[in-house]
């Protein structure tokens, strides 16, 4: 993610809309205003409907996305930490130890990359490595238990990615910002007479209407508060040195 965009989903949604209502007061004043006919107010009507009507979907899409997501982390979470508790099997304290680390390995690639195929590379590694164990060692059966419980965790990994991969696609973004323009222009250039409280309602809603593209953008990028909350048993599990999967815990 590059710099301008990570600027731009850490800012908390309350300024945006602060900022977006002072900038749409100071655009409504100096838009030209026009009177609608009959047939254009309808025109508008049904774009308004359109758009909440596809909107809605969509926002509740990405929410379910982003709670699934949280269970398959939490899953994951689970799997490793009862594959590092299996280590305690192992005797020699190397080979313990280095089962550790390639765990710990896959953790912090996971939260580094946050995206599909993250921890990839470490994962398949870690299984490759525990798959050639010498079969003659006395730790083979220990650490066939921790491989066990890997292999099982890789339906979860699975999952991960596809959970990942399920972000809105190019054709309803082109669908959403075409009927969000459509809505949002008639705020700002149809006429409400000289009332300052129309102005101000009218700055209100186009602030409003801005701020769902703006949740909508975060929540697809899983850069919404809520989102930022999923990564928390796989933080704890790595903070705590392996002991708890969560805070709560």
């Amino acid at each position: 993610m590059s710099n301008l965009k990570w600027a731009f989903y850490k800012v908390r949604l309350s300024y945006y809309f602060l900022f977006l209502f002072v900038f749409f007061v100071g655009l409504l004043m100096i838009i030209p205003k026009v009177k609608l006919t009959g047939t254009q107010q309808t025109l508008f009507s049904v774009n308004s409907f359109l758009l909440g009507f596809y909107f809605t979907p969509v926002i509740k899409s990405q929410k379910d996305r982003i709670e699934e997501l949280g269970k398959n982390i939490r899953a994951q979470s689970v799997a490793l930490f009862k594959a590092l508790v299996k280590t305690r099997d192992i005797q020699d304290k190397k080979t313990h130890d280095d089962v550790q680390v390639w765990v710990g390995k896959y953790i912090e690639a996971t939260l580094a990359s946050k995206k599909v195929g993250a921890g990839e590379t470490e994962y398949d590694a870690m299984i490759g490595k525990l798959v050639h164990f010498n079969a003659k060692n006395k730790d083979a059966a220990a650490v066939n238990k921790v491989l066990d419980s890997l292999v099982d965790n890789q339906t979860n990994r699975t999952n991960f990615d596809m959970l990942m991969g399920r972000k809105i696609y190019k054709n309803e973004w082109y669908i959403l910002m075409t009927l969000f323009i459509i809505t949002l222009t008639l705020p700002v250039i149809v006429d409400l007479g000289g009332s300052p409280l129309f102005h101000i309602v009218a700055s209100l809603l186009c602030a409003s209407l801005c701020l769902l593209i703006v949740t909508l953008l975060k929540t697809n990028a899983l850069a919404h508060k809520q989102a930022k909350e999923i990564w928390k048993p796989l933080e704890s599990l790595l903070e705590s040195d392996f002991r708890r999967v969560s805070h709560e815990e």
